[in-house]
């Protein structure tokens, strides 16, 4: 085994492409056992969705899976403006959806940590606290369902024209429109208002009042995430900007202030 090149994550593991017997692979190092124990089970979940994988080793927390290639999303809408491949995106979310699988539930609790980790990292909003947990409230209510609970570009892989998923291993049961949130708000794209109404009302499955409100609970996790993962990896960074204006958006458009 060869090791090619180590691939960027925002995460502690670290992510290898290697060559054996003239063939690429990605070999994930995990540090933590749940999340190896949950990745191999997810895997087995998505089935066609997700990388194959190939070996694995519990001892050394490794896993030997398919390479599927450096196109992500992401990187794919860097050089089109044409947004139609969401639409096949949302076909792909609505099938993961439908998945029935006994998986941890993102319940009021979870929702509300995420609103602590927002604050935590975000004090100027804190006056906004009450609101915010009245808002987890209102979407743990929701109807729950299959949630990748990271549904954002650069998790979303295009592989021979067809859509795969990667970093799948914090799924959840949770709130339905969570993972269609972290999608159409994702501030790696910064879609424009129009082209996100019109893939809301290709979903269908939830309204536009809806929507808003879970987008609050996402993008509050995603400019805490993105604050925490900048202090060590710069990547990150150039983002924030757009997150946090993402956040005051929504909240205005809510009037919640």
């Amino acid at each position: 085994m060869k090791i090619i090149k180590k691939l960027q994550d925002g995460s502690d593991r670290i992510f290898y492409r290697v060559l054996i017997r003239n063939k690429t692979y990605i070999l994930l190092k995990e540090t933590k056992l749940f999340r190896f124990k949950s990745y191999l089970k997810i895997a087995n979940v998505l089935k066609n969705l997700a990388p194959k994988i190939y070996d694995y080793n519990e001892e050394k927390l490794e896993i030997l899976m398919e390479d599927l290639g450096d196109l992500s999303l992401f990187e794919y809408m860097k050089n089109n403006s044409n947004y139609k491949i969401y639409y096949n995106v949302i076909l792909v979310l609505k099938d993961i959806e439908n998945i029935v699988e006994e998986l941890p539930a993102f319940d009021v609790e979870h929702l509300k940590y995420e609103i602590d980790y927002f604050l935590n990292f975000n004090p100027q909003y804190e006056h906004l606290r009450e609101i915010l947990y009245k808002n987890s409230e209102e979407i743990s209510k929701f109807k729950y369902v299959f949630m990748h609970r990271d549904f954002q570009s650069r998790n979303i892989i295009i592989n021979d024209n067809r859509i795969k998923i990667i970093d799948f291993q914090n799924a959840h049961i949770g709130p339905k429109g969570y993972d269609l949130s972290s999608l159409l708000i994702d501030p790696y794209v910064n879609l424009d208002e129009k082209i996100i109404i019109d893939l809301l009302k290709f979903y269908k499955e939830i309204n536009e009042e809806e929507f808003l409100k879970i987008s609050i609970q996402r993008i509050s996790q995603v400019c805490a995430a993105f604050k925490k993962l900048s202090i060590y990896k710069p990547f990150f960074r150039k983002f924030i900007p757009i997150a946090i204006s993402r956040f005051e958006n929504l909240i205005k458009d809510l009037k919640l202030f």
